[in-house]
C-alpha cells in the first residue's frame, strides 16, 4: 500500500504491508505501514504505525467491520503518542450498484466522530466515493479504479475551515487463499 495525503505545507505520506485471512464470513487483518509527516521545510518525522482489523459479512446486504488503528503508539515530532482510534463500522448494500457506509471513529479516551458515506459503482472496475465527517463539516469525493489486483483512489476533502487536501491511494493484491 502506498497513500499520500495533503499538500505543499503539510503532507503524509505512507508505505505499508498488510496481510489478512479470511475464513467462512470473517475476515481478519494486520497491516504496518511506516508513516511520514512533513510541515513545509521546517521539519519531517516518521514512524512505524500498526493497524489491526475484523470484518464480517453479516448477510448477502450488511457488512461490519471493526478496527485498531495505530495500536504500536506511533510518536512523531514529539514524546506525544499520535492517537489511536477504534473504528466501526457498517456497509449496507442498498442495490447492485450503490453502498451505504457508516462509520464511528471512538478517538481512545476521547470524542466520537460519526460519519456516512456512499459508493456509487460506475462501471465493474470504476466506483464513485462520497461521504460526510460532521465534527468538522468536511465533504468527501473521490474515484477508485480496479485493475487485476491493483487499485487506485484519488480523493479530496474539503473542511469547513476552508481547507482542501487530496489523497493519493495505490493498494495491490499479493495472493489470496482461501479453504
Amino acid at each position: 500500500m502506498l497513500d499520500s495525503f495533503g499538500e505543499t505545507d503539510y503532507r503524509e505520506s505512507r508505505i505499508g504491508l498488510g496481510a489478512a485471512i479470511k475464513k467462512d464470513k470473517v475476515s481478519m487483518g494486520l497491516k504496518f505501514s511506516y508513516l511520514n509527516r512533513r510541515v513545509s521545510d521546517l521539519s519531517s518525522s516518521g514512524g512505524i504505525q500498526g493497524d489491526f482489523g475484523i470484518f464480517v459479512e453479516a448477510n448477502k446486504f450488511m457488512s461490519l467491520a471493526l478496527v485498531l488503528n495505530n495500536f504500536t503508539r506511533t510518536r512523531l515530532f514529539s514524546l506525544t503518542p499520535l492517537p489511536t482510534f477504534l473504528n466501526v463500522g457498517s456497509n449496507i448494500k442498498v442495490s447492485e450498484t450503490i453502498n451505504l457506509l457508516t462509520e464511528v471513529d471512538w478517538l481512545i479516551g476521547g470524542i466520537y466522530l460519526p460519519k456516512i458515506g456512499l459508493v456509487a459503482k460506475i462501471k465493474p472496475a470504476l466506483h464513485f466515493h462520497t461521504g460526510m465527517q460532521f465534527i468538522n463539516s468536511s465533504i468527501n469525493l473521490g474515484l477508485s479504479y480496479n485493475y487485476k489486483e491493483l487499485t487506485l483512489l484519488v480523493g479530496s476533502q474539503a473542511a469547513k475551515a476552508n481547507a482542501l487536501s487530496h489523497q493519493v491511494s495505490i493498494f495491490k493484491t499479493f495472493g489470496t487463499h482461501e479453504k
